[in-house]
């Protein structure tokens, strides 16, 4: 029984409800706005439909058609996207540095998606009934 109750303290799916209850009283005793402007109601509803339904809509989408492997392979390019985003509809301008973590992410997604020699990786085993 002990142990039943240890794992269900820190079972995933609590963990919604219980960063919802370390910050609840931060919302509560914050004072509220007098008003809310068009563009925070914009974004607010950007941010829970755009982003957080709709994307995990088209990841689960994708699930059913494809290997999972290939659509966490591909969520790698999510920052890349963002910054391609950020500097396409922002006008943002990119260093050094982000220029080189997207080439680096560019190629992880390459190597990991490589397909792989004919036997590289496996080794063979010689069994007494083979020889």
């Amino acid at each position: 029984m002990r142990a039943f109750l240890r794992l269900s303290l820190f079972a995933p799916e609590e963990l919604p409800v219980r960063v919802t209850l370390l910050f609840l009283p931060g919302a509560v005793l914050a004072p509220a706005p007098e008003a809310l402007p068009w563009e925070a109601i914009g974004a607010l509803v950007y941010m829970g439909l755009g982003i957080t339904f709709l994307v995990y809509f088209v990841i689960n989408y994708a699930l059913t058609r494809i290997k999972a492997a290939h659509v966490i392979l591909f969520s790698n390019f999510i920052p890349v996207s963002t910054l391609l985003l950020a500097y396409l509809v922002l006008g943002e301008t990119l260093n050094a540095f982000q220029y080189g973590g997207a080439a680096m992410v560019l190629c992880g997604v390459l190597l990991a998606g490589a397909p792989e020699e004919a036997g590289a990786g496996k080794e063979e085993f010689c069994t007494a009934a083979g020889k």
